[in-house]
Formats: structure tokens, C-alpha cells, sequence
């Protein structure tokens, strides 16, 4: 019987990845995006577009590349010979992205002036008052301003270009993977380098720098119902806990974002995993027969720290709850002469190769790329500079923010973000990262009782999740700079399991509850979906979505 719900289970289980994948790749973003760039790396260097005859230009839209907040020079001109008027320069921001300047002018002749050292546009796009491209005369003068023109959908919205920070981190990822110099340095390279398959895949467009963050979150649901089944006697209970952490908005929203994040979370989840089967296997006095097992798990922790650290220094905030429990583990097995002090010692030696050793190689590993596109600095000159820059960064930035909420604020669900916003005769296409209400808020209730269970108890697995929920929250209170609901993220694995562990307590009601939970976490997430996605719905029904009194998504 135990073996046919293991199967059910695996089947399940299956399930859901498939479900997830498949949702989580539709409407990831357009491939058909400009490649082709016009390129200088002159001051003054000049557009001359001459449009034949007298035209009324309303918008000029254009695809920027890699050097954002490029400022220009702006004249128009009429007649033979040209008699040229001076407008007020113009700055062209976003990178990777269709932006629209409104010009409103009249007139025969544009030209444009770059008034920065480096300046790289995909497509230039000139429109009149009723949206129709205007195409200039001499566009063969400029093959790579107007030979993608089909590429602009006549919107700008999450599937054409890059949101909230991807301008900064699909940037940086596509200079890692073409030897350019890093425009992103406040955070280590390593989320980057992870982006840049993805790009190196499908291109320099919203599936290329999108694509590795989805998988990582593919991968989540994988190793969380590993977690489960691991720490759960009850197979259904890793069915229920996957389902939950799977229809979690923001697990669903954030990881679709060229976003560092996504891989922090997943190589979090990933050290307390293998530091939990570590524990676990010592406390079943197992030392002896399952040494290199042991062994094998401290590595692979060791590993997921160093990865996670890399990506983010927050990721270091998770790894001092790695450190209490790994010295909780080990002194309660020595306590119970489960390991003599010989064995002790080897272990001591081995966690200083695989939490101090290790990851400290990864770290410097993930700076080959970064050092080499700056000539003037050696290695060691260019990463530790780097890491003043970072400090120095993060302790500079304002402790208040008009997006920003305090760590006490996130399990509130309190203000979600605008990644993207677009309103068109009443239709509104936008994302907003915001959490789950069913399973942020059951999960707050689980969190207590783990709390009760290990005041009262001593409980392990409570204690185990309690600090893998509080380890990546509770430094933030000491944090002075300004914080977003996304910091959460790394404690909603913990959250998920807390509610297995939850049902798991209260056996098989507890089971159903599990159960009911998942398929109330599944209808919201139906329901909440066009706004977790982009898909275009009524502006009325996203307005009737503003479920709480703090939410607003107007």
C-alpha cells in the first residue's frame, strides 16, 4: 500500500513540474527583438534623416542597447538649404527596451547629435498622430536604425523588453558572455554568469535573459519536495507542500525576472537540504555506516552557501543559520556519544574545507570573468575594489523607498511592486509581484505553531525550520538601507514546509487541510494570474484583484 502512494506520489508530483513548466514558459517574453545595433564611440557623432517632405512627427520610439541614458542633440530642419531649429536635447534611458519620447514637431529633417562617448541603438521609429511609421528617405545610410521595424508591436509591455531591474541585470550578464566590461557591480557576478546561458541560448531579447532564472524555478519545486519527502513520513505531504510553493505568486513571478534572486533562493534551499540530511543521518547514529554520505552532504552545503553568497551577500545571512544547526547537530550527537572525539575533530576539519574553503573558491572563481575587461587592475586589485564599491554601495543607499517595505511588513504582503504597467483603451497588461494571500498567511499561523512546538518540545524539525525561516529575515532588522517585498523570498521555502509540517502533526486532518490549502492556493493563483503574467484583462477586474486595504494596483 506504502508503495503504491509512493508512486502516486512520484506521479503527482511529476504532475505539477510539468503544469508549472509549462505555464511559467508561456508568455516568458518575444523573441523578435532588434539585434542588429548602429554603434559609435564618438561625442558629436551625427544622424542626418531626411524625410522627403514635411512630416508631423508625434513620437519618436527607439530600442536602445547596452549604454543607457544616452543624451542627444535635437534638431529639425525645412527648406533648401536646410534651415535648422534647436530643440532641447533629449535623453534616451532604458536599455533593451522600446521607449517612447513624445517630440510633437513638424518638419523635413531630423538630426540627431550624441552627446555621450558611447552610444549603441537597435531601431530608431519615427510615428505620426495616428501611430503609422514615418520611414525617412536616406534609411540606407543607417541600415541598423530601420532594418528591424516589424520587431516593435506598437506597445511596450513585459514580453517586449526588459522591467523594473532587468535593464541592469540582462545587461551585465550579456557583457559577461561577450567580454565586455560589467556595468552591474553591486552585487558578485555570479547571478550574472547565471543568466547568460539563457541569453547565450535564445539571444539578447526577454526569453534569452529569462530563461535560466524559470528554470531555477522549476528546480525549486524539485528540491522542495525532495525537502518534504525527506523530512515527512506521510507521502501526500510533498504533494501538497510542491503544490503550494508552486502556485506561490511571487516563486512564479520573480524567478520569470532576469533577476539574481532567483538562483540565491534555489542554492539556499539547496544547503539547508543537504545540511538537514547531514543532521538527520548523524541523530540516526549513522556515522559509521553512511561516513561518505556524510561527508558528501557537508560538501554539497558547503557548495549550495558558496553559490548562494555569490549570487548575493544575503546569502550569508542564511549561512548563519546553517552554522547553528550544523553545531546543533553535531554537539547533541556528541552529547549522546553518537561520535568520539576523534570523529569530531574530522568533522570539524571537513566543514572547514566545505563552508569556509569552498565557498571561498567559488566566490573568487566567479570573479574570472569580471576582472579581465579592466586592463588597469590585476585580479586581486580589481576584486577587492569591488567589494568596497559593494559596500559601499549598499550602505549609501536611503533608508526610505516609495516602493520599499520593512522586514516586518513582507509576511503582510504589504506593497507589491510594479514590474510592469500598460493601459490601453481600458485594457491593462501588467505584472506585479505580490505573495500568495492563502499561503502567506497559513504559513504565518505555521510558523507560530513550529515556534510553540519547539518552546514547548524541543522539536528538531521545528527547530530546523524556524531558523531556516528566521536566518535570511532577522538581519534585515539590524539593515538600515531600504528593503522590497522580493527579500522575502528566500523564507517562503521554509513557510511551505512549516505547512507540511503542520499537517503532518495533526496526521491525517492535518493531511486535508494540507490539501485544501493547495487547491485554495491553486484558485488564486487562476485568479491573480493576469496579473502575475501580463495577460491582457479589463482594467476593472484588475482593480477589483485589490483584495487588501494595502494594495494597490492602479
Amino acid at each position: 500500500m506504502n508503495q503504491i502512494n509512493k508512486k502516486k506520489q512520484n506521479q503527482l508530483i511529476i504532475s505539477i513540474l510539468i503544469l508549472y513548466s509549462v505555464i511559467s514558459v508561456f508568455r516568458l517574453g518575444s523573441r523578435n527583438t532588434p539585434e542588429s545595433m548602429w554603434e559609435t564611440e564618438k561625442q558629436g557623432t551625427e544622424i542626418f534623416l531626411d524625410f522627403g517632405r514635411t512630416v508631423d512627427i508625434v513620437w519618436m520610439v527607439q530600442y536602445l542597447g547596452d549604454y543607457g541614458a544616452r543624451w542627444f542633440s535635437l534638431e529639425s530642419g525645412f527648406g533648401e538649404p536646410i534651415l535648422w531649429t534647436s530643440h532641447d536635447d533629449i535623453m534616451m534611458s532604458q536599455v533593451y527596451q522600446w521607449c517612447p519620447i513624445y517630440l510633437e514637431t513638424s518638419c523635413r529633417c531630423l538630426k540627431l547629435t550624441t552627446r555621450n562617448v558611447y552610444t549603441q541603438i537597435g531601431e530608431l521609429l519615427f510615428l505620426d498622430r495616428n501611430g503609422e511609421i514615418l520611414l525617412p528617405v536616406n534609411t540606407y545610410e543607417y541600415p541598423e536604425l530601420f532594418d528591424e521595424t516589424y520587431a516593435y508591436k506598437r506597445k511596450v509591455s513585459y514580453e517586449t523588453g526588459t522591467v523594473f531591474d532587468e535593464p541592469v541585470y540582462a545587461r551585465t550578464a550579456f557583457e559577461y558572455l561577450n567580454g565586455m566590461r560589467p556595468f552591474e557591480d553591486t552585487h558578485p557576478p555570479m547571478g550574472k554568469l547565471l543568466i547568460a546561458p539563457g541569453i547565450a541560448l535564445f539571444g539578447m531579447n526577454p526569453v534569452g535573459w529569462r530563461f535560466m532564472g524559470t528554470i531555477a524555478g522549476v528546480f525549486m519545486l524539485v528540491l522542495i519536495a525532495a525537502f518534504a519527502k525527506k523530512m515527512f513520513d506521510n507521502p501526500w505531504i510533498s504533494v501538497g507542500v510542491a503544490a503550494i510553493f508552486a502556485f506561490d505568486f511571487m516563486h512564479f513571478t520573480h524567478t520569470r525576472l532576469a533577476h539574481p534572486d532567483s538562483f540565491l533562493v534555489l542554492f539556499m534551499m539547496g544547503m539547508f537540504y543537504f545540511m538537514y540530511c547531514y543532521g538527520e543521518n548523524l541523530l540516526m547514529n549513522r556515522y559509521q555506516a553512511k561516513r561518505t554520505e556524510l561527508y558528501r552532504s557537508l560538501l554539497f552545503s558547503g557548495i549550495c552557501m558558496g553559490m548562494a553568497i555569490s549570487c548575493k551577500w544575503s546569502g550569508a545571512y542564511g549561512a548563519l543559520g546553517l552554522a547553528l544547526l550544523w553545531i546543533g547537530y553535531t554537539s547533541c550527537s556528541y552529547r549522546r556519544k553518537l561520535i568520539h572525539a576523534c570523529e569530531l575533530v574530522r568533522l570539524v576539519f571537513w566543514c572547514v574545507l566545505c563552508f569556509v574553503l569552498v565557498p571561498i573558491a567559488i566566490y573568487l572563481i566567479s570573479y574570472i570573468p569580471y576582472i579581465p575587461v579592466d586592463e588597469t587592475m590585476g585580479y586581486w586589485d580589481g576584486m577587492i575594489q569591488n567589494q568596497i564599491n559593494m559596500f559601499k554601495y549598499h550602505t549609501s543607499v536611503p533608508a526610505e523607498h516609495a516602493i520599499g517595505a520593512k522586514w516586518f511588513q513582507w509576511p503582510l504582503i504589504a506593497n507589491p511592486i510594479t514590474y510592469s504597467f500598460l493601459e490601453i483603451d481600458g485594457v491593462r497588461e501588467c505584472v506585479f509581484l505580490l505573495g500568495n494571500p492563502a499561503f502567506w498567511f497559513a504559513g504565518l499561523g505555521a510558523f507560530f505553531y513550529c515556534v510553540y512546538c519547539l518552546l514547548e518540545g524541543k522539536d528538531r524539525k521545528a527547530a530546523v525550520l524556524v531558523t531556516m525561516y528566521l536566518s535570511p529575515l532577522l538581519p534585515w532588522i539590524l539593515v538600515p538601507r531600504s528593503s522590497f517585498l522580493y527579500h522575502y523570498f528566500p523564507c517562503l521555502p521554509a513557510l511551505a514546509l512549516m505547512l507540511g509540517y503542520y499537517a503532518e502533526r495533526w496526521g491525517r486532518r492535518g493531511v486535508k487541510l494540507l490539501a485544501v490549502l493547495a487547491a485554495v492556493c491553486l484558485v488564486l493563483f487562476v485568479i491573480f494570474y493576469p496579473i502575475l503574467s501580463g495577460l491582457p484583462v479589463p482594467a476593472e477586474y484588475v482593480e477589483w484583484l485589490e483584495w487588501l486595504p494595502w494594495w494597490e494596483f492602479s
